[in-house]
């Protein structure tokens, strides 16, 4: 059991957890990540790509590790206060709604950035040399 602090209340028996599933878990603590981590891989990750696209675009593939740790941080932080609104018991349909989208943005993208990575890098791994 979590911590009870000002985010984490102590566990409501009135409002138990009802089944084992991938939110219900994640509701009662299991797992939790810790905000400061999730925010740096978003941020350096997004700024990292970012840098590179600008300052050296011919090395593009260098993109697709940094923007897999950005999606990966922000799918953590969108997880992390739907987790934290499932722990107050609030409702909150409208940014519920935005957090699972967010979620699956970040998904998508991350899984996305990892195939063109894993397609580029066989790519230049199978290709001779004087055809680069």
């Amino acid at each position: 059991m979590l911590t009870p602090s000002r985010l984490t209340p102590k566990f409501n028996p009135a409002a138990p957890v009802p089944r084992r599933t991938l939110q219900n878990i994640m509701a009662t603590g299991a797992g939790q990540a810790a905000t400061r981590p999730l925010a740096l891989a978003a941020v350096l990750g997004t700024a990292g790509a970012l840098a590179i696209l600008l300052f050296l675009p011919e090395h593009w593939p260098f993109v697709t590790p940094l923007v897999c740790v950005a999606c990966f941080g922000a799918w953590g932080l969108a997880a992390k206060q739907t987790q934290v609104l499932d722990m107050l018991h609030r409702r909150a349909p409208v940014l519920r709604f935005w957090l699972r989208i967010g979620r699956t943005t970040a998904m998508s993208i991350g899984a996305a950035s990892a195939a063109i990575g894993l397609a580029e890098l066989f790519v230049r791994l199978i290709r001779p040399a004087g055809l680069l």
